[in-house]
């Protein structure tokens, strides 16, 4: 068997030993391989970057543990630069996973920052409801939440609370709305962004991506940004590199070998016609 041959008959281990190392070696020690930041992506990014310190943003968490790949590591970059821009944090969601995913998302940043929970950022945690529930909070938060957070203690004490009775433009500055489906930000635009006049922009899956740009298109949302992709981006941005960054070298590193296997394999095949002809 001659060496075109050869190269259309790799061992199939071969080629999953090389994906496993290459794989590895991104994982451990991250390429930093190019990203292009997309448009929707800077938007969101450059709207936070423009608040004050001291506004007030809120997080619609509005997505189950099922997608946490693609939106926990989107979470910790916008978080990132929330924190960063001495930005205040309220937390609140319509899934029942969101605030507990919320919660151990944000403590860490939070301690790494120097926030003060109840003062920097309050975790509202779940209600169910659905959107009258969202509806409410626009006349009166405490009614809405039965008065108690995350963890069933009296929101009347924490100070930022105490500054923000309603989700209304004139306490709140910027909602963004991490979601997989319903309800989720399409709800939150129709009863709380667009009534009440507050900016908004979304963090979603990758394949939410087609049926969310019509919205900002319009002007709807400030920015979106998309899977884990978008995490990376937002990660290169506010300087804060992480597990989305990582993720995208290794599915690149894993591209770029099969890729390269196949333009070995196609070599290999042409090369073993050409020699039969010649033959």
């Amino acid at each position: 068997m001659d060496w075109s041959e050869r190269l259309q008959q790799i061992d199939r281990r071969w080629i999953y030993l090389f994906i496993i190392v290459m794989v590895s070696i991104a994982i451990l020690r991250p390429l930093g391989l190019p990203v292009r930041i997309t448009d929707t992506t800077r938007m969101l990014y450059d709207h936070i970057e423009s608040l004050p310190p001291g506004s007030v943003v809120w997080l619609g968490m509005e997505y189950s543990t099922g997608s946490i790949a693609e939106l926990n590591p989107q979470i910790i970059a916008v978080v990132h630069h929330i924190f960063k821009k001495d930005l205040k944090l309220i937390v609140s969601g319509m899934w029942q996973d969101g605030p507990m995913i919320a919660q151990g998302l944000i403590e860490p940043l939070a301690e790494k920052y120097g926030k003060e929970y109840g003062v920097d950022w309050v975790n509202l945690g779940f209600r169910a409801g659905g959107t009258p529930y969202i509806r409410l909070m626009t006349e009166d938060i405490m009614e809405a939440t039965a008065g108690v957070d995350h963890f069933s203690k009296p929101l009347k004490d924490y100070p930022l609370m105490q500054q923000v009775p309603r989700l209304t433009k004139e306490y709140v500055d910027f909602i963004i709305v991490a979601d997989t489906g319903t309800p989720g930000s399409p709800e939150w635009l129709a009863y709380v962004s667009d009534p009440q006049g507050i900016p908004m922009g979304v963090c979603i899956i990758q394949m939410s991506v087609p049926g969310m740009m019509p919205y900002v298109q319009a002007g709807q949302y400030v920015g979106l940004v998309p899977g884990l992709r978008g995490a990376a981006e937002y990660e290169i941005l506010v300087g804060e590199t992480g597990p989305a960054v990582t993720g995208t070298d290794t599915s690149s590193m894993a591209a770029i070998l099969v890729t390269l296997f196949i333009i070995l394999g196609n070599i290999g095949y042409v090369m073993s016609v050409r020699r039969k002809e010649q033959e």
